[in-house]
C-alpha cells in the first residue's frame, strides 16, 4: 500500500456559463462586460424579438447568476450595439451606451446613432438619436464607441455615410455631447480618400481626441484592402493629423487605448499575405504613438 499526499496550487474556478440574452430561442451576441461593485453586466444583441434585432443588457451576480434584464427594441425596426467599449459607467455612477437605430425604407435604409443613460440599476433614463428627422434619409449615422473627457462630456465616433448614385459612402464621425445628450458639436472627416469609418475613441493627454478607424477601398475581390488609421483632433474636433498603421494587403481596423504614460496606443491584426475577409495571415499588432502622431514603437506577435 502506497500513499501519496498531494498538495496543488490552482486558478480559482468561480464560474463559466453560457446565457440567452433573451428569453427568445435565437442567435445573440455581446462585445461589452462591465463589473459594478455587486455584478457584472452584460452588453449584447439578440435577434429573437420576432427576427429584428435588440438591445440587451443582462445583468448577472458575482456568482453568475442572471440577476436583471433590461431590452431596447421594437417589433418594426433593428436596435443594435457598438462595439467594444460602448457601454460605460460615468464619473457620478450612471451609465452610458452607444449604437444605432435602422428603419428599413422604400429604397435603402434610415440609420439614426443611438446614445442611452441607465441608473445605477440599469433603467433607462432616456434614449436619444442623432440623425435625419424627416425623408429622404440620405445620410447614415452609425454609432460605435464612446468616451468621456476631462470636463466629463461625451464624445461618440462611428461613421457618417452619404448616399448618392446607389452607392452609400462613408467619413469618419465624432460627436460631442454634454452629459444630457444635448449636441456641442459634431465633425464628419471628408479629407481622407476611400471609406474611412470609426470604430474606437478616446480623451488624449493634450485636450484633444484620437479615433481609431478603418480606411476601405472597393475593388475586385483579391484587390480589396484595408488599412487600421488613427485620426487625432483638437478638443473641438478638427482634424490635426491622421496616421496609417497598416500595410499593402487587408488589415483590420484600429481600437485605442491610452498607455499609462499617457501616449496612444493603437491595437490591429496586420496581414502579411492578401486574404480578403479571412484573419488566416494576420498577427496582432500593437503600436504607441505620442499626441503628434510620431510612432514610439511598434511590435507584431505570432
Amino acid at each position: 500500500l502506497t500513499l501519496l499526499p498531494v498538495v496543488v496550487s490552482a486558478q480559482t474556478y468561480y464560474f463559466n456559463n453560457r446565457y440567452e440574452l433573451t428569453p427568445y430561442q435565437s442567435w445573440d451576441f455581446a462585445s461589452t462586460i462591465l463589473q459594478c461593485p455587486e455584478k457584472y453586466v452584460i452588453y449584447g444583441e439578440s435577434g429573437g424579438n420576432f427576427g429584428w434585432r435588440t438591445i440587451v443588457l443582462k445583468q448577472l451576480d458575482l456568482d453568475g447568476i442572471e440577476a436583471g434584464i433590461t431590452m431596447i427594441g421594437d417589433t418594426l425596426s433593428e436596435w443594435s450595439i457598438g462595439y467594444p467599449g460602448s457601454l460605460l459607467k460615468s464619473p457620478n455612477g450612471t451609465y452610458f451606451s452607444t449604437g444605432f437605430h435602422r428603419n428599413y425604407t422604400t429604397n435603402w435604409v434610415h440609420d439614426r446613432g443611438l446614445l442611452c443613460k441607465f441608473d445605477e440599476n440599469f433603467d433607462t433614463l432616456w434614449t436619444k438619436e442623432y440623425g435625419e428627422k424627416a425623408a429622404p434619409f440620405d445620410t447614415s449615422y452609425i454609432f460605435r464607441n464612446i468616451c468621456f473627457d476631462e470636463s466629463n462630456g461625451i464624445a461618440i465616433t462611428g461613421s457618417w455615410g452619404e448616399y448618392s448614385t446607389g452607392i452609400m459612402n462613408a467619413h469618419a464621425y465624432l460627436l460631442k455631447t454634454d452629459t444630457s445628450g444635448n449636441k456641442l458639436w459634431e465633425h464628419v472627416y471628408t479629407n481622407l480618400p476611400g471609406d474611412v469609418q470609426g470604430y474606437s475613441v478616446i480623451s488624449t493627454t493634450d485636450g484633444g481626441y484620437a479615433i481609431g478607424a478603418f480606411q476601405y477601398y472597393n475593388g475586385l475581390h483579391s484587390d480589396e484592402t484595408g488599412d487600421p488609421l488613427v485620426i487625432k483632433t483638437d478638443s473641438l474636433g478638427n482634424f490635426e493629423w491622421v496616421r496609417n498603421l497598416g500595410g499593402g494587403y487587408s488589415d483590420s481596423h484600429d481600437m485605442l487605448s491610452l498607455s499609462n504614460d499617457g501616449n496612444i496606443l493603437a491595437y490591429c491584426t496586420y496581414a502579411v499575405l492578401n486574404n480578403p475577409g479571412s484573419d488566416s495571415y494576420k498577427s496582432p499588432q500593437v503600436t504607441k504613438l505620442d499626441n503628434n502622431g510620431s510612432i514610439i514603437w511598434e511590435r507584431r506577435y505570432l
